[in-house]
């Protein structure tokens, strides 16, 4: 629902149990195969001591694993050949106004792809099964599936066929973000530089007042002295 609550008392407050592995081992151990499970999170890596077991139980596993680990740690680790790798809802960051989200996510799946054994197998849950990005993998392998998402990047001026420079503007004695990025965008549009676009300032997501620009440019373009000189003469505000 809207605004979920408990079950069996009513109540909308809840203990934080963590952002998955925390959920799949208690579901584990309810199998009986908890006993077998290697959780990577931030606990089991926050002491050396603690870092340097957790690396001896993936090199010299004694006998068949569950590994239970985020994505950062999962693709950082030495882990050893995994028969079944199953990603768990890993398109969730495609949800967000990130150009890169798309990349980021086919790396990931290549990441994970090369942890594989002979034969293993990776599965991924998702919630939109309908939308294009898997729509296009099921049709094709995932190396195709790169070439159509570059051919549009390539139609959006994204990289790698365009660079993009960002600015973030934040509040300065006494002006708001908003008034930092203006002033910013037209001195910017006031140099004319030739095959560079400035696009017009925008709020991104869970930004309450940090406006940013992006200044958008050619693949193989050489920036202008002008603009090198811009960037020189931004105060901290930028």
């Amino acid at each position: 629902g809207l605004f979920p609550s408990c079950s069996q008392c009513g109540h909308q407050h809840f203990k934080n149990f963590g952002a998955g592995t925390q959920t799949l081992y208690h579901a584990l151990e309810r199998e009986g195969l908890d006993r077998a499970v290697i959780m990577i999170d931030r606990d089991s890596q926050s002491l050396r001591k603690d870092f340097q077991k957790l690396v001896s139980k993936l090199t010299t596993p004694k006998l068949p694993i569950v590994i239970i680990a985020t994505y950062e740690s999962a693709y950082s680790l030495p882990l050893p050949p995994m028969s079944v790798v199953a990603l768990i809802v890993p398109d969730q960051g495609l949800y967000y106004p990130d150009f890169q989200s798309e990349e980021r996510l086919w790396r990931e799946l290549r990441r994970f792809g090369g942890k594989l054994a002979p034969n293993g197998r990776l599965f991924v849950q998702t919630f939109e099964p309908e939308s294009k990005y898997w729509t296009t993998w099921a049709s094709q392998d995932l190396a195709a599936t790169g070439q159509v998402l570059l051919e549009e990047r390539r139609m959006l001026h994204y990289p790698p066929y365009f660079h993009l420079i960002r600015l973030e503007c934040y509040p300065d004695k006494g002006r708001s973000s908003l008034v930092v990025a203006e002033a910013v965008e037209q001195a910017l549009r006031k140099l004319a530089l030739s095959d560079i676009e400035i696009l017009p300032r925008y709020l991104p997501f869970n930004r309450k007042n940090r406006y940013h620009i992006l200044i958008r440019y050619p693949r193989g373009l050489v920036l202008p002295v002008r603009l090198h000189h811009f960037f020189s003469t931004l105060d901290q505000s930028v």
